[in-house]
């Protein structure tokens, strides 16, 4: 009952959060992205179902910008770049036209339907993501709402250790039906722990994705005590990372801080305020607690945690193969969209169609689109990578305050792109698709205040050249 309740409450505040202002509708997305997942521990049968709790809140914001008179025009985006446009538009008709195959192929139109999902979806997202950021403030305030729902969720994860199996709201959704997720690694058995969260890769995610918008916060900010908290809340933030046992967070965080100080040093050059005395005093602060509790030992998940490096190298083998073997799968026409989409095992698709071969995400980008759809997102590479290049010049050339917040969320996309192409199965998570989507669209709005600078200073020009022509 309680479950039903709460499900219930999150829609009806959505409902009307964004029909009043869907920017603060899609900030309350967060709210229910995060909080789906205690509740369906809530309901009876754990059902899948509740994880489209987030679907369709942000679904509402759709509707709600439309109730506004506002246009969403996807080509907007692009900011005008007839290339780009171009390789978006190939992909996207690949990926129609896969959809297509999908439902002819199988004759199931809910695979079908988990393609249309797990392609548009993101991409309406990025629509709408370039639609609420219209400056730097935007962007800071949703990495704000973000992190003050996320990181007492995130922090759960260290109750799930102390009292293992104690609350059902603790456990992960796999201890429900007796699947408690084990990890034999290290030479011993380790579990993995998610806090309020379903599962702990979820919980590893979300703690990665808090600690770097803590960095990108204390950047910002000129104080001592901002830089300080964050720290803190790092150091605590990666120790959950650690619990959950999932160590390509640590992998994307760490290529995170790579991508982000590579980025400003090539287009902001001396603006390096990388707030690294704020995690010295997090250390310093995590290393006197663990002191003051001796008793809790978790030395097998930094044992884990220490052998992600060594085994980084066996990881890209092992996607290399993975793709070797989608090429062989699936052939030069692919086996259609959704097929390997999380879910589609329910729907007869999963291992039954891919086998082992989605796992990795070049892999499943080919099985599921063929060498038309794995060239098309090639070619949206390289066309993004130019845009990006462009944008990122131009905004280290502006007046524009708070620019570099710009090159940390492309920095935070690109770290889970990589983490992608490692491992797929947590991106299938559509919370985290849509994070990801709005992302990138929010690192793409930096194309509108640079063309409203634009405008702005011809508009000056024109102004100081009025008196003289007359």
């Amino acid at each position: 009952m309680i479950g039903w309740v709460s499900a219930s409450l999150l829609l009806l505040v959505s409902v009307a959060t964004t029909f009043s202002n869907w920017r603060k509708g899609l900030l309350f997305c967060l709210v229910v992205g995060i909080l789906q997942d205690p509740v369906r521990k809530l309901l009876p049968g754990q059902p899948v179902a509740t994880q489209m709790l987030v679907l369709v809140s942000f679904f509402l914001v759709g509707a709600g910008i439309l109730a506004a008179g506002q246009r969403i025009q996807v080509r907007r985006i692009y900011g005008g770049h007839l290339r780009l446009t171009n390789a978006g538009s190939f992909l996207l008709l690949v990926v129609v036209l896969q959809c297509i195959h999908t439902m002819v192929r199988y004759g199931n139109p809910m695979l079908a339907g988990l393609g249309v999902i797990t392609y548009f979806a993101p991409l309406a997202a990025a629509t709408v993501g370039w639609m609420y950021a219209r400056n730097p403030q935007d962007i800071f305030r949703f990495m704000k709402v973000y992190l003050w729902i996320a990181i007492p969720v995130c922090l759960t994860v260290y109750l799930s250790y102390w009292y293992p199996g104690r609350w059902d709201l603790l456990k992960e959704i796999g201890e429900f039906v007796g699947n408690r997720l084990i990890i034999f690694d290290v030479g011993t058995v380790m579990y993995s722990y998610s806090g309020l969260l379903r599962v702990g890769e979820v919980a590893a995610w979300h703690a990665a994705m808090c600690c770097i918008f803590l960095f990108l916060l204390a950047n910002r900010s000129a104080s001592f005590m901002p830089k300080l908290v964050a720290g803190i809340l790092f150091v605590a933030l990666l120790g959950v990372i650690i619990l959950t046992g999932r160590r390509k967070m640590l992998v994307a965080l760490l290529m995170f801080l790579g991508i982000y100080m590579f980025l400003i040093a090539a287009f902001w050059k001396g603006r390096r305020r990388l707030g690294f005395g704020s995690l010295l005093a997090g250390l310093f602060f995590a290393g006197l607690i663990w002191t003051q509790f001796p008793e809790i030992s978790i030395s097998p998940h930094f044992q884990r945690g220490a052998t992600v490096f060594g085994d980084a190298s066996a990881r890209i083998d092992t996607s290399n193969d993975l793709f070797r073997s989608a090429i062989f799968r699936a052939g030069i026409l692919g086996k259609g969209a959704g097929v390997s989409a999380q879910g589609s095992q329910y729907f007869g698709g999963g291992t039954r169609i891919v086998g082992g071969s989605a796992e990795a995400g070049a892999g499943k980008l080919y099985v599921e689109l063929g060498l038309a759809g794995f060239i098309a997102i090639i070619w949206l590479v390289i066309q993004m990578g130019q845009h990006f290049r462009q944008m990122l010049r131009s905004l280290q050339k502006s007046s524009i305050r708070d620019t570099t917040v710009y090159a940390g969320i492309l920095a935070a996309v690109l770290a889970n792109a990589f983490t992608f192409f490692a491992a797929t199965q947590l991106f299938g998570d559509m919370f985290i698709q849509l994070m990801l989507g709005i992302m990138v669209g929010m690192s793409l709005s930096a194309s509108k205040l640079l063309e409203y600078e634009r405008r702005k200073a011809a508009m000056s020009a024109r102004l100081k050249d009025a008196p003289a022509s007359a």
